[in-house]
């Protein structure tokens, strides 16, 4: 049972060290693009 449960573990870990920098880029483009978006919509109204 414990080599099974050290198995799946090392089996899932790639899919969190993909996973959490994809989230962070993801993350970080959509703030940039809210970022841009709001100064685009200041510089209309202004």
């Amino acid at each position: 049972m414990f080599s099974a449960r050290s198995v799946e573990l090392l089996r899932g870990d790639p899919i969190i060290v993909i996973a959490m920098p994809l989230g962070a880029a993801f993350v970080v483009t959509m703030s940039g693009m809210l970022a841009f978006a709001g100064l685009w919509f200041l510089t209309l109204i202004s």
